[in-house]
Order: structure tokens, then C-alpha cells, then sequence
């Protein structure tokens, strides 16, 4: 979906000076009235980023030096648990070995909502109090909620769970949803989080002005691409806001939180049962060792395709 639509921006893009990302950029943004949002923002940072691939492979660098360069030598990794099932011991099982291979924070998915009525909800409780009886107080515990609840659901969830201290919930309505977001905020000591369907510093901004989020998850392959997601890094500073990129891809999220101050973006978000196999066909790619990544060095992302893995199979339709 994305491809023809990346493609469709190379006529106005042909000729350009590919070191102008502002300009680039601008260029994309305004010549199209439906790029604010969608699989043409998507396009848009697939583009934004292939661009400062090649900016970092001409200069032979790496692209978070290009961004300002990096106080770290690693870069913590949360482990995000999506695809993990809720069943007796499997919860307990998994944030336990998480724990034990250096992740310091974990993030739980929930399966249940409104329509699953009070069990679903007491299921929901349940799965906080089992990761927290598990790793007590030596992991953050963090909770998606992917815009399934309303707004009672939210507010009885966060009453019954306070007192184990969720170092977050993540969306639980949709991103439009402000009002509902400053309403459970008041009623609630539990940090919110969100940001992946915040397209671009227009949809942040009111989050910010209103206090309404402790944690931003801008997403560099959806909101416009690296050059848009240090934008917005830079906007959530001034209010207190921590950014964790969400992590749907980790090059690009990768090398923005190694450009920026470790108390603005602390860490990346690693999905621990899918990020291997999207890179299955990279040599070398960012894996946590001990929790942490290793900063990258090779030029750009640093992407380079194992030949070794990559087979080839032709197949030969015969018509009559």
C-alpha cells in the first residue's frame, strides 16, 4: 500500500538536493492535502527515512551522529510482550525470564475490554497483579490498552489497580479522544501514554498544552519519518514529557532516542517475539544484549542484507 505511494512522490523529489531534509520534507508535507494523516504519512516517512539512510551512507556515518551524535554507548530496551498468551504460568513464566535476561520494564497487552463484561475486567486486574507478584518491584510494568475502553472502563480499571503502581497506561481510547484523556487523567495517579497515532506535532500539541500525557510514543515510520520525530522529541521537552518511540520498527526509533538525552527518550520499545524475525534477512541487526542495544556504527541505519539468507524461487507457469 505504501510502495505506490512512495513512489508516486519521486517526480517531485527527483533533482533535489537529498542533504535539504527540512526542505524535502516541507515539500512532501505541503504538496499533498492528505499527508497529515495515514498510509500517505506512512509513505511520507518511509521516504523521510530512506533519505537519511542515504545522507548517512554518503557521509559514512551513522544517522544518530548526524542528529547531533550520542552520550551512550547502549540503549535500553523494553520488552514488549505482544503475542504472548495470558494463560496459568505462561504470564508468570515470561516476565520472570524477561527479568532474568536484563530487561528493567515490560509492557502487557490486555485481551479483554467492555464487551467482555465484569469477567474481562477481572481478567484484566489480574494480569497486573500476576506480572507484579512475579517481579515485584525490580521491573517497571507497563499496560496497552490499544483504544479498546471507554471511559468508566479506564477509571474502574486504574481505582482497583493504583496501588500496584503501572508505570503506565497506554492508550485506552482512540487518539482523537482528548476530552476522555484530561477526564481519566484527573482521576488517576497512573501515568498515560500514547503517541503511535499521533501523525504530527498538531496532534501532540494539544496533549501537551493540556498535561494529559507522562509518556509520548512517537512512531518514526508513521509520523513523517526521522525528521519529524526529533521535531516532536524537541516539542515534548519543555513540559516534562518522556518520548519512547513506538516500536513497530527499531532502526529509525533506534538511532532518534541514541541522538537525545537519555532523561528525554530512556529507551527503545523491542518486541521481543516479532523484531527478530522482520530482520531475519539483516547482518547483524539490533537485538538487545543484557536489555540494552548496542549503538550501531555502520553508515546510515546500517542495514545490510545477509545473501546467505536470501533464496531465490523462480517459478515457471506454463499457459496452453
Amino acid at each position: 500500500m505504501v510502495a505506490p505511494l512512495a513512489e508516486g512522490m519521486a517526480s517531485g523529489l527527483l533533482g533535489l538536493n537529498p542533504m535539504a531534509n527540512g526542505y524535502i520534507w516541507d515539500v512532501l508535507q505541503r504538496t499533498n492535502r492528505h499527508s497529515r494523516h495515514g498510509t500517505r504519512k506512512i509513505a511520507m516517512s518511509a521516504v523521510d527515512n530512506a533519505l537519511w539512510d542515504l545522507r548517512g551512507r554518503l557521509m559514512g556515518v551513522p544517522v544518530w551522529q548526524l542528529l547531533g551524535g550520542a552520550g551512550r554507548s547502549q540503549i535500553p530496551a523494553y520488552a514488549s510482550t505482544h503475542g504472548t498468551f495470558h494463560s496459568d504460568g505462561e504470564v508468570e513464566r515470561t516476565a520472570e525470564e524477561l527479568l532474568d535476561e536484563g530487561y528493567t520494564a515490560q509492557k502487557w497487552f490486555f485481551g479483554d475490554g467492555p464487551a467482555q463484561g465484569p469477567e474481562g475486567m477481572e481478567r484484566n486486574i489480574a494480569l497486573v497483579e500476576r506480572t507484579r507478584a512475579a517481579v515485584g518491584h525490580r521491573s517497571a510494568l507497563m499496560f496497552d490498552a490499544f483504544m479498546s475502553w471507554d471511559l468508566p472502563y479506564a477509571r474502574a480499571w486504574c481505582a482497583r489497580v493504583e496501588h500496584l503502581r503501572p508505570d503506565w497506561l497506554e492508550e485506552p481510547f482512540p487518539a482523537a479522544a482528548v476530552p476522555a484523556f484530561a477526564q481519566l487523567r484527573s482521576s488517576t495517579t497512573i501515568p498515560l501514554a500514547a503517541g503511535e497515532h499521533l501523525y504530527d506535532r498538531y496532534d501532540l500539541l494539544p496533549f501537551l498544552q493540556k498535561g494529559l500525557l507522562s509518556v509520548v510514543q512517537v512512531d518514526p515510520e508513521w509520523c513523517g519519518g526521522v525528521t519529524e520525530a526529533v521535531r516532536m522529541c524537541a516539542m515534548a521537552e519543555p513540559f516534562g514529557v518522556q518520548v519512547f518511540p513506538h516500536g513497530h520498527g527499531i532502526h529509525a526509533a533506534l538511532h532518534v532516542v541514541a541522538s537525545q538525552s537519555p532523561q528525554l527518550c530512556p529507551s527503545v520499545e523491542y518486541l521481543y517475539r516479532f523484531t527478530p524475525e522482520k530482520h531475519h534477512f539483516e547482518v547483524e541487526a539490533p537485538a538487545p544484549k543484557g536489555g540494552a542495544i548496542p549503538l550501531p556504527t555502520r553508515p546510515g541505519f546500517g542495514i545490510e542484507i545477509d545473501e546467505d539468507r536470501v533464496e531465490t524461487n523462480k517459478e515457471v507457469f506454463a499457459f496452453s
